[in-house]
């Protein structure tokens, strides 16, 4: 869980562990979940527009009334990523309790020891490492499932990220799935992961056409508003510097990953660091007798 979040409920960690590691009804086991993050009014689309209350969640088959109607501006006609995340989340709280999902919330998100030493995060995704990481363990045979029993509140205000700067971050983001899993169709050892079977969110938004949707909507949203500079650097961007990016560091991803479930075993087999973590010896602070000094972090 993330540090700007309140927990509610006294059975949390219960909640948590419920399933973990168990066999689940479709076949296979669950070595991750993800639960459910409201906003301050308990509503979990975090739009403050549905307003639904754990409460009241006895009455599911009106989720489709509760969904949130939005009015899509004019200029992100073929940029819908909100609409489709809604629709992803509105499953998500349909029964039964545990779903096979194409998302998850990296501030409620438990990991089973078999999927976190076999899978790692990815540290080159620009924004959304939470469901990169369903994507990965899909490519490795994994899945992430969501629990809409255990949840969680987000307290945090909004942060000071401009619309324009995650307009270019959802750019990189997009283009550099769409790489992975095209990567992955050329791989022996990876397991073929579709879009389609990632729908409706974000399947529906990692296709072929990314690039094109992106640069007209951030020539429109150049003409449309605010930000006009960054959004007219982000629209080249799609054509140019995301697809780099995209090609470089989804090799540096795999790379990673294929050195990841070796390097987890050395630390844990490590002497050292296993009697830390246990608790069997402690850390002497003694010999720490100066500060880090900040202009090698500048560097870094």
């Amino acid at each position: 869980m993330d540090d700007d979040e309140t927990v509610d409920d006294p059975d949390f960690i219960s909640k948590a562990m419920f399933g973990l590691g168990q066999a689940i009804h479709s076949g296979g086991y669950l070595f991750a979940k993800s639960g459910i993050v409201t906003d301050m009014t308990g509503d979990p689309y975090q739009l403050g527009a549905g307003h639904l209350k754990r409460s009241d969640s006895a009455d599911r088959a009106s989720l489709s009334r509760l969904m949130p109607r939005t009015k899509t501006h004019w200029a992100d006609f073929l940029w819908k990523n909100q609409k489709v995340f809604m629709q992803t989340i509105a499953q998500a709280l349909k029964p039964p309790r545990l779903h096979r999902s194409t998302i998850a919330f990296g501030g409620c998100l438990a990991i089973h020891r078999e999927m976190f030493t076999k899978i790692s995060f990815d540290p080159w995704i620009m924004r959304g490492e939470d469901i990169d990481y369903v994507i990965n363990a899909r490519l490795h045979g994994g899945d992430v499932y969501i629990d809409d029993e255990w949840i969680i509140r987000h307290d945090s205000p909004k942060t000071g990220r401009t619309d324009a700067e995650r307009f270019r971050q959802n750019i990189y983001r997009l283009i550099y799935e769409h790489r992975k899993i095209e990567f992955a169709k050329s791989q022996v050892d990876l397991a073929q992961v579709t879009a389609k079977s990632l729908e409706p969110y974000p399947g529906s938004r990692i296709s072929t056409s990314i690039p094109f949707q992106a640069f007209i909507t951030g020539i429109l949203r150049t003409v449309a508003g605010p930000n006009r500079a960054e959004y007219w650097r982000s629209a080249w961007d799609a054509l140019g510097r995301a697809n780099t990016y995209a090609r470089r560091n989804c090799n540096n991803y795999f790379d990673l990953q294929r050195a990841w479930p070796r390097a987890v075993e050395k630390l844990s087999n490590d002497v050292a660091i296993k009697s830390l973590v246990k608790g069997e010896r402690g850390v002497d602070y003694s010999g720490l007798t100066t500060s880090f000094k900040t202009s090698s972090w500048q560097e870094r």
